[in-house]
């Protein structure tokens, strides 16, 4: 199934879009602050028509009512597809946030944050991810920058109340950027009987670098994906649960979720750590090192995630001093997960969705690979075809 990603700059400009890549280069600066709610007004018609136009070729967007707005959504037409009823909240800096309980704030404080919205619950992201912390990462001061995003859930759980809220918001002076809630993918594993195998080892000269070192458990690399099968013989040696965390459910360690109940996450972490020269199964890259399952999946049914969750994931992996992470999703151009990537310290290594598409011009990889600590990888097969 082809993978498609978010090509969008500000203000959802559907012109941007459809621009050329020197366009694109021209406008990067632009889109590198995200979709700024001092911007100018949001083109909702270019977004609905940019979101429907693989189901609906000649669908006109201003014939368009709430209710097919609604229901726009298809898992095969899924290009800037969003979250209905979910609005992601940029504050500005020096803005103090309301005290919160694993990141929720109350009820009265959800209601006075923003009056102008009506709203069923807030959320503090960052401050989500730090109340649930091993106490180990908590002594030091937080890597992070003082970063205040919300996770706001509205009233009306429709994709048009996301762009009325983004709307609205632009006029409250305490918000630097609002936008949607963007779904995202498990990138695409080729079904292919070969790919499995392990001529990929030997095309990389794995075994030249097993003479000099098979890899070390004091590495720990983190795995944004849909979990790890821990049971699995291969991986277990290799994985620490105590650290795992379900970045949906912002829970973390042994009773946490984290297994795979996808497989796609179980694959990758084979390929990072299967452990080698043990007479079984395959060998990963590293025989030995500790991989730290983070699992963004939204449910045991249904591997598709949000851009609230892969960056919730990301802000778990810098607060750890996670040195590498993998995470093998689809990504849309957000200024929340921009901010969250842009804050690791660490290597980020992101799949470029398989789906054979150039991916030079679109403005969430230029952002990304301009912030100089992320590596986007493809697949090839064994005679370097896609």
């Amino acid at each position: 199934m082809p993978i498609e990603l978010v090509e969008h700059d500000n203000g959802f400009n559907d012109d941007a879009i459809a621009n050329t890549e020197l366009k694109e280069q021209e406008s990067l600066s632009e889109a590198s602050d995200g979709l700024s709610v001092t911007d100018e007004s949001i083109d909702r018609d270019s977004l609905i028509e940019e979101n429907s136009q693989l189901s609906m070729q000649s669908a006109q967007t201003s014939e368009l009512t709430a209710a097919q707005l609604a229901n726009i959504y298809n898992p095969e037409n899924y290009k800037n597809d969003f979250a209905p009823g979910e609005v992601l909240v940029g504050m500005n800096s020096g803005f103090v946030t309301p005290q919160s309980s694993q990141g929720m704030l109350s009820p009265q404080s959800a209601g006075s944050l923003f009056p102008e919205l009506n709203v069923t619950s807030i959320e503090d992201i960052y401050q989500s991810v730090r109340d649930v912390l091993p106490q180990s990462a908590k002594p030091q001061s937080f890597s992070q920058p003082s970063r205040t995003v919300y996770l706001v859930e509205l009233a009306l759980d429709t994709k048009e109340s996301v762009l009325d809220a983004i709307e609205i918001l632009k006029q409250n002076p305490n918000v630097a950027y609002a936008e949607p809630n963007y779904i995202s993918y498990p990138c695409a594993v080729p079904n292919d009987p070969e790919f499995s195998s392990l001529w990929g080892m030997t095309k990389i000269q794995a075994p030249e670098a097993w003479d000099f070192t098979t890899g070390s458990h004091s590495v720990k690399v983190g795995v944004i994906d849909t979990g790890i099968d821990y049971t699995h013989l291969d991986l277990a040696p290799n994985v620490d649960r105590n650290l795992g965390y379900y970045a949906t459910q912002n829970t973390r360690g042994p009773t946490a979720d984290v297994m795979d109940y996808n497989g796609h996450g179980t694959h990758v972490a084979g390929t990072i750590g299967a452990k080698g020269n043990n007479g079984i199964g395959v060998a990963g890259v590293n025989w030995n090192v500790t991989m730290i399952p983070i699992r963004i999946a939204n449910s045991n049914t249904d591997s598709t995630s949000l851009s609230s969750i892969q960056a919730r994931a990301v802000i778990y992996a810098t607060e750890l001093g996670l040195p590498i992470t993998s995470m093998s999703y689809t990504v849309s151009y957000t200024q929340t997960l921009i901010n969250a990537v842009s804050d690791y310290d660490g290597l980020l290594v992101i799949a470029a969705a398989n789906d054979g598409r150039n991916r030079d011009s679109d403005s969430i990889y230029i952002t990304l690979n301009r912030l100089g600590n992320v590596i986007f990888v493809a697949n090839s097969m064994r005679d370097d075809s896609r």
